[in-house]
């Protein structure tokens, strides 16, 4: 009973003593929001912070480019669901479209610059360094891709599952998994394990 009696009046000591810190954080103002901006659809991309603008798709397949204060720039529009995070290089940004393409637009205009017929549904972002892209697909390859030419650098086949998830790259060395066993690291300028 004695040490029942203890914990209780140490539970009150501790609430009368804490009483103040936990007053002030159920006082708390909520954070002001500076802005807010009302897509067409839904969103499932990460945003893109980039020179200014802040890039991201949406299920409708619009690529949005907002000012810092919330103003629309510009919007791209394709023909699939736009789900991974829009990614920069050379003064394009990159987006992989469900539409099975990846599209290079000038960030400043939203001008198409550089199409890539994927020939798969594209569910992540593609991966842009150097002026060379590297997509993923559905169906097990990695293709990578000169921005200037078009050309069809090295090409791929993973032997798990689809590549679901977004490459990364460190250095010359580029990294991929997906949906199987597997991770893959590659030469970046030419494929090679």
């Amino acid at each position: 009973m004695i040490a029942r009696n203890k914990k209780r009046a140490l539970a009150v000591f501790f609430m009368v003593l804490m009483a103040p810190v936990f007053q002030g954080v159920a006082q708390a103002a909520p954070p002001a929001v500076q802005w807010q901006f009302k897509a067409d659809s839904g969103i499932h991309s990460s945003p893109l912070l980039a020179g200014g603008l802040l890039f991201f798709g949406s299920d409708d397949g619009t690529l949005y480019a907002l000012d810092l204060k919330g103003a629309l720039k510009w919007k791209f529009k394709a023909s699939g669901r736009i789900n991974g995070e829009p990614v920069l290089d050379q003064g394009l940004v990159f987006v992989a479209s469900e539409d099975e393409h990846v599209y290079g637009l000038d960030t400043a205009s939203g001008r198409i610059v550089f199409t890539f017929a994927a020939n798969s549904p594209q569910f992540q972002a593609p991966l842009a360094s150097d002026g060379l892209l590297v997509a993923t697909s559905w169906w097990r390859n990695l293709v990578a891709v000169d921005v200037k030419s078009g050309e069809v650098k090295w090409k791929y086949e993973a032997a798990g599952g689809p590549l679901t998830a977004a490459p990364v790259r460190s250095g010359r060395m580029l990294y991929a998994c997906g949906e199987g066993p597997f991770v893959y690291a590659l030469g970046l300028d030419d494929g090679a394990e």
